[in-house]
């Protein structure tokens, strides 16, 4: 993952003082923040623990951490090639997919812009989910933006 959206997961981090650090030192990841280019490695723990985050705070957190849940997410899949490398990468797909589906009938509109944005990179990941799952895409953004037009007209 990029440093770019290592560091958005970073501000989730610094919005949750119930979330340590030590997770973080327990969650397998390897790398350093020094330069934009640099990679993170996340084993299939950390992947998992980062899984779980993003699914506890789309749920019960404020709108600015469910919209950056929804961009760490994007980020996620803009890395396609992690995700052929990786088997326990791979199986993320799915659910983070489902995710921000989710978030795009949040009921706030910015949570949902980022979702539908996040959504836009999900031709990446095609392979990785069923065609159930991948028609979901379209009801779930159709929604969102449903929503959103309902709050501009209030």
């Amino acid at each position: 993952i990029s440093s770019a959206s290592f560091r958005s997961l970073l501000r989730i981090f610094d919005q949750i003082p119930l979330l340590s650090w030590k997770w973080l030192e327990s969650s397998d990841l390897a790398g350093s923040a020094l330069e934009d280019d640099c990679v993170f490695s996340l084993s299939e723990k950390s992947c998992k623990n980062v899984l779980s985050l993003l699914q506890r705070l789309s749920t019960r957190s404020s709108w600015e951490i469910r919209s950056l849940s929804a961009e760490f997410a994007a980020a996620i899949f803009s890395k396609s090639d992690m995700l052929e490398q990786h088997d326990h990468f791979a199986s993320l797909a799915q659910p983070i997919f489902r995710l921000l589906c989710h978030l795009c009938v949040d009921k706030v509109d910015f949570v949902q812009s980022a979702a539908i944005t996040s959504l836009s990179h999900v031709y990446r990941i095609q392979k990785f989910l069923s065609p159930e799952v991948a028609d979901d895409v379209s009801k779930f953004v159709y929604q969102g933006l449903v929503n959103s037009e309902a709050m501009v007209r209030r």
